[in-house]
C-alpha cells in the first residue's frame, strides 16, 4: 500500500516539473495573480500630535521718566554786606534763651526764657520786658510762655503759656486779656496745647497730645475735623 502511494507522489512531482520546464522553455511569463490592495477605510487616519514649544514673553515695562529737577534761575550774584544788611547788636545779657519771635514794623516781640520781651529795631536797639501786673490776667496766673503769634489784623499778639492758657496783648493800648482757658468745657482733659497761629479773625491752636487742631473765632470754638 505504501509503495503505491509513494509511486503516485513521485509521478505527480515529475508531471508538475515537466510543465514548469515547458513554460520556461517557451519564454512566456507565468500568470501571476494580482494582489489586491486593501480597500481604504472610512475611518480617519489618526494624526500624530506634534509638540510645539511655546515661549510667552512678558511685556517689558518701560520705566516712567523721572520728573525734571526743579531749578532756580538766578541772574548774577547776591552778596550780603554792610550796605544791604543790618545787624542789631543788643546789650550783653539782653536775650538769654530766645525761642520764638513775631515782628511788626520796627519792633520784634521775642519769647526769651519764657518771658515776653520787646526789641526796638532802632539805632541803637533796646530791649524791654513786658509783664502783666502781678503776672496775672483776669485772675489767671501767666505761666512760662511757650509760643507767640501776631494777630490777623496785626493789632495784638497772642501768647500761649505752658499751662495751655491763651492770652492777648493789645499793642496799641498795652492791655492784656484772657483769650481762652486751657480747661474749657469742650476740651479733653488729656489736651496739651503747644502752638498758636492766627489768620484774619481766626485763632488756631495745636493739640499735640490728643492730635487735633482747635479753631476760635467770634467767641466760638470748634475742633477742625480731619478726613
Amino acid at each position: 500500500m505504501h509503495r503505491h502511494v509513494r509511486g503516485f507522489s513521485v509521478a505527480l512531482l515529475l508531471f508538475v516539473g515537466s510543465l514548469l520546464i515547458g513554460r520556461l522553455g517557451t519564454g512566456k511569463e507565468l500568470p501571476i495573480a494580482p494582489v489586491e490592495s486593501p480597500s481604504p477605510s472610512n475611518a480617519p487616519t489618526p494624526t500624530a500630535l506634534t509638540a510645539v514649544a511655546t515661549h510667552t514673553t512678558s511685556p517689558t515695562q518701560t520705566p516712567a521718566p523721572l520728573p525734571p529737577t526743579p531749578t532756580v534761575q538766578l541772574e548774577g550774584t547776591v552778596i550780603l554786606d554792610e550796605h544791604n544788611t543790618t545787624a542789631y547788636r543788643l546789650e550783653p545779657g539782653s536775650l538769654i534763651h530766645p525761642l520764638r519771635m513775631a515782628v511788626r514794623g520796627s519792633e520784634a516781640y521775642v519769647l526769651d526764657a519764657g518771658q515776653l520781651k520787646v526789641i526796638s529795631l532802632s539805632d541803637p536797639p533796646s530791649s524791654t520786658m513786658v509783664v502783666p501786673p502781678d503776672n496775672k490776667v483776669g485772675g489767671v496766673v501767666v505761666q512760662e510762655l511757650a509760643d507767640i503769634a501776631l494777630s490777623g489784623d496785626e493789632l495784638s499778639i497772642l501768647l500761649l503759656d505752658r499751662a495751655g492758657d491763651l492770652f492777648r496783648y493789645d499793642l496799641e493800648n498795652e492791655s492784656w486779656q484772657v483769650e481762652r482757658l486751657a480747661h474749657m468745657s469742650e476740651a479733653s482733659s488729656r489736651q496739651h496745647l503747644t502752638s498758636v497761629c492766627a489768620e484774619d479773625d481766626q485763632v488756631f491752636l495745636l493739640d499735640s497730645n490728643v492730635g487735633q487742631m482747635w479753631r476760635h473765632w467770634d467767641g466760638g470754638a470748634e475742633v477742625i475735623p480731619v478726613e
